[in-house]
């Protein structure tokens, strides 16, 4: 999309200074006189520096130059006859900047995604944190890295929470820095998927155990899709849970004494509550463990049998019909996406991924929605 971007501005610039040159009767006139020629004192960065040209710039640069063949059928009468060698070179011109209009049609959007990621609504989120296929690709990424599961509860996110339904939840891409800057984030590596009735109670816990509770089942996942749990068959048990999350204790507003706890250890352990077991036991943990290692399992068995990851995660998805229905969106914000890196590094480096992933989120977007 860009390399067409790049060979289009290209040809439009060079068709339109050798019209000026045509029109002025000199070969040899630099750039930066046609630049003059057509009040563009900035003519030269567009080849120079990769700025881009806009429509309105289009527009003017197309207007000189079909007033040049303008004047030639008034001299002539006929466009075809006397100045005929002259009015092609104005015709080629017009022809580039016409498939350069095109081509900028197709780069539009992504022009815009940086924009809308750079601006802030007015509760301090990014302008584009609210649109539908960033919302889209936040789903699909997050529901599988984590395998659809709350870190805070343990517990599997429910399907109907993506219907759009208030009545049955709303999912929420929690942040787990609450201050302003925090909010602005867009990067997946920033956040968590959860739903709307732990949302406010993430705010009760530091970032860092936040990332602790993340980064550990993710981990238990890749000891269950590796076969290496406790349980049989490889499946991830208490035992498991218990050395990953080693000594590591958490605080947070509990839902058992509606208090805010400290120490809390992950599991139940000398008689102190644990977290997923205590603290948050809407659900057993044996109901919750029994979830997470039957996505794990049909996970596995996909990539045993066809040795494709895609496939496997995929599922995932095939549990969440609704979920699921974002893959389109997703994929097409993350075509997007890749074509706003390429853009900003053509435009002075103003753009970087860094923005939304990080190397392990950008190898999971690879997989679920590359080709």
């Amino acid at each position: 999309m860009f390399d067409d971007l790049t060979e289009a501005i290209y040809n439009a610039i060079e068709a339109v200074h050798v019209a000026i040159a045509v029109h002025e009767g000199d070969p040899f006139i630099g750039i930066k006189e046609a630049s003059v020629k057509v009040g563009k004192k900035q003519y030269t960065d567009y080849l120079t520096q990769g700025t881009l040209l806009g429509p309105k710039t289009i527009i003017e640069f197309t207007n000189v130059v079909y007033s040049y063949l303008l004047e030639n059928i008034h001299i002539d009468g006929n466009v075809m006859t006397r100045y005929a060698e002259e009015n092609i070179f104005y015709i080629d011109a017009l022809n580039a900047l016409d498939e350069l209009s095109r081509v900028q049609d197709i780069v539009r959007p992504v022009r815009i995604l940086i924009r809308q990621a750079s601006g802030l609504d007015t509760r301090g989120y990014a302008l584009l944190f609210s649109r539908p296929n960033y919302k889209s690709w936040n789903i699909i990424m997050q529901m599988g890295d984590l395998f659809a599961t709350d870190p805070l509860s343990f517990e599997s996110l429910e399907d109907a929470l993506f219907d759009g339904d208030p009545g049955t939840g709303i999912f929420q891409p929690n942040h787990m820095d609450h201050t302003q800057a925090g909010k602005a984030s867009l990067a997946l590596y920033d956040q968590i998927l959860t739903n709307d009735d732990y949302h406010n109670t993430y705010h009760t816990m530091s970032r860092q155990d936040q990332e602790t509770l993340k980064h550990g089942i993710r981990r238990l996942i890749y000891i269950g899709i590796n076969g290496k749990g406790r349980g049989p068959n490889g499946e991830i048990t208490e035992a498991d849970i218990r050395r990953v999350f080693n000594r590591k204790t958490f605080s947070v507003k509990s839902r058992l004494t509606h208090i805010q706890e400290s120490n809390i250890p992950i599991l139940r352990t000398n008689g102190i509550n644990g977290l997923w077991d205590d603290h948050f036991a809407k659900k057993p943990l044996s109901s919750k463990l029994n979830i997470l290692n039957k996505k794990i399992t049909s996970f596995r068995n996909k990539l045993a049998t066809t040795h494709s990851f895609k496939q496997a995660y995929m599922t995932l998805y095939d549990e969440y019909p609704i979920a699921k229905s974002n893959i389109y969106r997703a994929r097409n914000f993350n075509n997007q996406l890749g074509g706003a890196a390429l853009l900003g590094r053509r435009i002075r480096n103003i753009w970087s991924v860094d923005k939304f992933m990080h190397l392990y989120e950008a190898y999971l977007s690879s997989i679920i929605l590359g080709p």
